[in-house]
């Protein structure tokens, strides 16, 4: 068997190995600023008749899928399928010099497939040598590595070591009514105050912490730069990235001095500017804060800070910088730019660049992001839901969060859903790092060769086993949710469907009062939409009789309370296999016919 065809799977049930043969859409944008930063609600529109009019909205199904995911045998079929046109397609790849493909599909309780592509020594002439890569065969991330630098940053702020926009209240002035008023105080960590030495031009604005998370801090790509005055305009000698533009790996100095040489390309907030010189800055003041907090004796460097606090804790063995005596046999090496195996990126270029690390690491942290109430999980859901959103939108709609490349995969229905991904290239390894948050999965890609970039292999896993995940998804929320629900007495009526994977009440009767009539506007409602607000509680979300997902946002929480409770609120309560949903607001329980 040729070496370079060697390919391993695993559906969850044995591996196997053998022979390789082989936006369209409306989007409601609402854009709010503040503190110079973005934030964006947003949803895919589809129509659905309200009343006598047309109202165009999507509301998202439920993410039963994060606490409950679908076993591998739910998605066997599309495994199977998925692991032949993989097969198919490294075999075209392989031809052009792609060495290796490694991916895995995790849900929270970790994989439901992982596939194994190729040689992982590219670089043996002796085809005894080269070996075939697994789950534990260690690849260089590249600009991946940026996730653990991000990740910690928020390790950090959680702990008190550093602020990402803290925001307290104070009362001021004096005893009347009209007197007191509040000011609210908003604290973003500037770098100055962990690396005072730091200047940068112009110094008008502070550069802080999340600024260098979101590639908003107006710092360059690559600096020091490349020098290209014997070079341009007939070549392009001099760019890319530090090493490969022809600078050494940057000591802390050399980043510090290239900040306060070059202009910001743009003011702080203006647009993303993609920064590896930002995230450079971002894992040295990481541990400049820990410092100043902890005191003697704490990390001193970003691979120390990140082992104590990520990989030792997560039990990612397969992690770190530096090439070892210990990792050495489970390096994939390419066929091209070989030494990019042996490189020590240095302190100053590893938080953005010199990460090693496999796919069973990979899967580990994947399964705490999917569900981080898992006791190992290292920050916490109100964190991971701070963390996953957009910053910056695009005119064409991608966008940019605290970390992220922000892109929309289409679902089974043709709808845009917004994926999160780190996608990452060196120039023989290439990752990407893909979370769907709706459906509750991840997809993992890492590559060795010829490759441009792995976001199109990502993108085909996510084309072949989304039908699967909005299946599983569909099937937990009407196991949950859909059918016909009524009080003891009779007086109180629900009827809940799923149609094109939007929740509606179709029926809501309560006292001999059609609900529905009452609540829309309009008077004339056959059905409402069923918004899932938090775990096991959900909105009516009623139209104003305009298009669109704003209207629908807008009012969630426009009706009156009784005793502490919208009366637009249901909850489900879950005893056993006895599940009832109940109406806070009237105290109404009604049972499932």
């Amino acid at each position: 068997m040729n070496p370079s065809s060697a390919h391993s799977t695993h559906f969850g049930i044995p591996r196997r190995n053998h022979l390789l043969r082989g936006v369209s859409f409306a989007l409601v944008l609402y854009l709010t600023q503040s503190f110079g930063l973005e934030s964006v609600v947003r949803a895919h529109p589809q129509t659905r008749r309200i009343g006598n009019s047309s109202q165009s909205y999507s509301v998202p199904l439920p993410p039963l899928l994060a606490k409950n995911p679908p076993a591998p045998s739910v998605i066997s079929s599309a495994a199977q399928k998925l692991d032949s046109v993989l097969s198919l397609q490294f075999s075209a790849l392989n031809e052009s010099g792609v060495d290796s493909i490694s991916v895995a599909v995790v849900t929270s309780n970790g994989s439901v497939y992982e596939g194994f592509w190729g040689v992982k020594r590219a670089n043996e002439t002796d085809a005894a040598l080269r070996g075939t890569v697994d789950r534990n065969s260690i690849y260089r991330l590249g600009s991946g590595s940026k996730l653990i630098t991000a990740l910690e940053t928020y390790i950090l702020r959680n702990r008190g070591v550093l602020n990402l926009f803290f925001i307290s209240s104070k009362l001021s002035g004096g005893h009347s009514l009209t007197s007191l008023f509040f000011i609210s105080v908003i604290r973003d960590d500037s770098v100055k105050k962990y690396i005072p030495q730091l200047t940068y031009i112009p110094e008008e604005d502070p550069m802080t912490f999340r600024q260098l998370m979101s590639h908003m801090s107006g710092l360059g790509r690559d600096w020091p730069p490349g020098n290209t005055s014997n070079a341009w305009p007939k070549t392009l000698g001099g760019a890319g990235p530090l090493y490969y533009n022809g600078q050494p790996f940057p000591t802390h100095q050399d980043v510090y001095d290239a900040i306060a040489y070059d202009p910001l390309i743009a003011p702080p907030y203006t647009y993303p500017i993609y920064s590896n010189t930002g995230y450079s800055l971002l894992g040295i003041t990481n541990v400049a804060a820990n410092e100043a907090f902890e005191g003697s004796g704490s990390p001193t460097t970003h691979a120390e800070l990140v082992k104590r606090d990520i990989f030792d804790p997560l039990g990612l063995n397969g992690s770190s910088f530096f090439l070892t005596d210990v990792n050495k046999p489970h390096v994939v090496v390419a066929s091209v730019e070989t030494l990019e195996a042996d490189l020590d990126f240095g302190d100053a270029t590893n938080p953005y660049g010199g990460q090693f690390s496999s796919i069973s690491d990979l899967v580990k942290l994947m399964q705490t992001f999917l569900d981080p109430t898992r006791p190992e999980s290292l920050i916490s859901p109100y964190t991971v839901r701070e963390w996953m959103r957009p910053m910056y939108v695009w005119p064409d709609n991608s966008a940019v969060g605290a970390l992220w490349e922000i892109f929309q995969a289409q679902d089974s229905y043709g709808r845009e859903q917004l994926v999160y991904q780190k996608s990452g290239d060196l120039v023989g390894y290439h990752s990407a790092w893909t979370i769907n948050p709706i459906n509750s999965y991840g997809v993992i890609v890492l590559t060795t060769g010829n490759l441009s970039e792995p976001v199109p292999l990502t993108n085909l896993v996510i084309e072949q086993v989304q039908s699967a995940f909005d299946t599983a998804l569909e099937s937990a929320t009407s196991d949950l949710l859909v059918g016909s629900w009524r009080s003891d007495d009779g007086q109180g009526e629900i009827t809940i469907v799923i149609e094109e994977w939007s929740l509606f009440v179709t029926n809501f009767t309560l006292n001999g009062t059609d609900v529905l009539y009452v609540m829309e506007s309009d008077g004339d409602s056959t059905q409402l939409p069923l918004w899932s607000t938090s775990v096991d509680e959900y909105k009516l979300a009623v139209s104003s009789g305009q298009n669109g997902c704003e209207v629908l946002w807008v009012g969630l929480d426009g009706y009156g309370y009784i005793d502490g409770y919208s009366v637009n609120l249901l909850r489900v309560s879950r005893t056993g296999n006895n599940t009832t949903l109940l109406l806070p607001a009237t105290g109404t329980e009604l049972k499932r016919q």
